[in-house]
């Protein structure tokens, strides 16, 4: 087993008691495509689907790799995220007493503005840390890169920037290195047809999980 400790969060998005999935209260959350093409659910794509989706598929390549992963998201409710990030910090507290190291990633998916029109500019991918110029960030943006990568081999342009910094929740009070992963622009059509691409998503993991170890192992 791997002295690493990785706490996958999946963002926005849950599920009511119906199975009927819930609309983010962020605008832009959620984007109607009108190519034709199915999505999550008919024509919608719904972030917090794809948020889940990646991250139950990288929990499972990644403890194939002999990592110990601790699922800090719930499968259908979008629950408190200050709690979530409480019920980590108190797990990671009791995994570094016995040696190990701890990292927050937490899967998201973008939006370009506030809007139901599919855009073309904004691809790739974006992550955000606590602070630039530290550790987690310079990881962070080595694990980035690799992303990215697959983002252009796959014919998806690059960022400007690929690291922000940004006062968030899961950046600001995890007790542990934390980052914050927005994979692709879900209302550019090209991205969205690459986030709903199993290989595409394979390739991505792949890519993150070989950075992670080179970093931390």
């Amino acid at each position: 087993m791997k002295k690493t400790v990785l706490f996958i969060n999946a963002g926005h998005g849950g599920m009511d008691e119906y199975g009927n999935n819930l609309t983010d209260p962020i605008a832009g959350k959620q984007t109607k495509h009108t190519n034709g093409k199915v999505y999550h659910h008919g024509e919608w794509f719904y972030e917090g689907v794809f948020n889940r989706q990646i991250a139950d598929e990288f929990i499972s390549k990644a403890m194939c790799m002999g990592y110990h992963c601790v699922k800090v998201y719930d499968e259908k409710e979008d629950t408190n995220r200050r709690e979530r990030i409480n019920y980590g910090n108190l797990l990671s507290a009791q995994f570094n007493q016995k040696g190990n190291h701890c990292i927050w990633l937490s899967f998201h998916a973008n939006a370009a503005y506030a809007g139901t029109s599919p855009q073309t500019v904004a691809e790739g991918v974006c992550t955000f840390v606590y602070k630039l110029g530290t550790g987690t960030a310079k990881n962070a943006e080595l694990i980035s890169l690799a992303m990215q990568k697959v983002f252009d081999r796959w014919g998806s342009k690059r960022r400007a920037q690929l690291i922000h910094d940004r006062s968030l929740d899961e950046t600001t009070y995890t007790a542990m290195p934390a980052m914050l992963f927005e994979v692709g622009f879900f209302d550019n059509p090209h991205n969205a047809d690459l986030l709903i691409n199993h290989e595409f998503r394979a390739e991505l993991i792949d890519a993150m999980l070989k950075e992670i170890e080179q970093i931390y192992e």
